[in-house]
Order: C-alpha cells, then sequence, then structure tokens
C-alpha cells in the first residue's frame, strides 16, 4: 500500500468533532462583558441600598405596632428595600456574571459594596446605637474581605502567569 503524498485528502469533513484550538475558542465580546460588569454594579448597588436601610430601619412597622408591642414605624418604602436587597440585587448579580466572564472581580466588588454601605449607617441621625455599632463591625468585616479577595485573586494570576512562562 503507497502512503498518500497529500495528507489534506484524508482531513475529516466535519470538523465540528474535534477540539478547537486556542485562538478559535471563543470569548464573550467585549461589549458583552461590559455590559455584564455594568449590570453586575447595578446589583451590587442595589442590593447595598437596600442593606444601608434594611439595617437602619432595623424592626420596623407601616403602624407602629405588632404583636408584641409598640415599634417604631418605618422611615420609608419597606418593599422597594427588601425586594432590591434579596431580589432584584441578587438577579442582575447573577445574570451580570454570566455575561461579564470575568473571574474575581464579583466577590471584592460586593464586598466593598456592602462595606459602604454598613459603614454610612453611623452618619444617619436616625439611626439606633445597636444599627449604628453592627454596620459598623459588619461593615470593617466586609473591609477586611475584599482585601483577602483582592490578594487570593492577584496571587492567583500571578501564579499562572509564572507556570504559563515556565513551560
Amino acid at each position: 500500500m503507497v502512503a498518500p503524498q497529500n495528507s489534506q485528502n484524508f482531513a475529516p469533513q466535519n470538523s465540528q468533532n474535534f477540539a478547537p484550538q486556542n485562538s478559535q475558542v471563543a470569548r464573550p465580546r467585549t461589549g458583552k462583558r461590559i455590559a455584564g460588569v455594568v449590570l453586575m454594579l447595578l446589583g451590587v448597588a442595589f442590593m447595598a441600598y437596600g442593606t444601608h436601610y434594611v439595617t437602619l430601619n432595623g424592626t420596623c412597622s407601616s403602624t407602629g405596632y405588632v404583636s408584641y408591642g409598640p415599634v417604631p414605624t418605618c422611615h420609608g418604602n419597606e418593599f422597594l428595600y427588601i425586594t432590591s436587597t434579596f431580589f432584584l440585587g441578587p438577579a442582575l448579580i447573577g445574570v451580570g456574571w454570566l455575561m461579564a466572564g470575568v473571574p474575581g472581580l464579583l466577590w471584592p466588588v460586593f464586598c466593598t459594596g456592602m462595606a459602604v454601605s454598613l459603614i454610612t449607617i453611623r452618619q444617619a441621625t436616625s439611626a439606633s446605637v445597636g444599627a449604628k455599632a453592627a454596620g459598623q463591625v459588619f461593615g470593617e468585616i466586609f473591609v477586611a474581605l475584599a482585601v483577602i479577595s483582592v490578594i487570593v485573586t492577584v496571587r492567583k494570576r500571578l501564579r499562572k502567569k509564572k507556570l504559563a512562562s515556565q513551560m
């Protein structure tokens, strides 16, 4: 049997069965990434906004009374605060994270947003002493988590670059 001189004749007709080369790997387009990052930031902003006011108001009632007695009246639209904290914000964050495809960005941005929303409670004149103290403590914890997250992400990326340069 004679070996073929032109190996292109034996190339598979359907190249979809083979893994793509490194240059052909599908990556999110720049516009899609930007839109995803914007959605993530908007979701974090909604969550931070809602968290700030839910923590500031604490236990409240629109009438001033609950089953166990009087409580402070709510200072604003509790439905908006709760919805933005637990539903709208997380939904926007999830969609934005999936669209952006940027690893290592979501957690530090989220922690920074929560830290700002909680630490700024101490400047509110209507906040109770407990809300101010809790906001300060949990805000500082979120700052520490953001810093740790950035350090870990940078170390991982540097390690990948070092391993890639060694090969």
